[in-house]
């Protein structure tokens, strides 16, 4: 199952921020995996989606996956 998320980068709604330096650092360090929005993107138009897998995961470690990436998020967020 594939879920896209859409990735509060900053603390103003009506940023959209991208999701693909997000995703390739600060997500990666904390064992995450996703796909940057910015990759389904025919323009290749920045993104803040992401696209995340859970078709092998137990609830446990998609619950543990998530809390991460709302890790990486929040301290992107304050180093802002």
């Amino acid at each position: 199952m594939f879920l896209f998320l859409n990735l509060q980068l900053s603390d103003d709604p009506k940023k959209q921020g991208d999701s693909k330096a997000l995703i390739s650092t600060e997500a990666v360090a904390k064992g995450v995996l996703g796909i940057p929005g910015v990759s389904f993107m025919p323009s290749k138009s920045m993104s803040s989606y992401v696209r995340v897998a859970f078709s092998l995961a137990t609830k446990e470690e998609a619950d543990e996956g998530l809390r991460r990436l709302k890790e990486a998020i929040l301290e992107a967020r304050a180093d802002r």
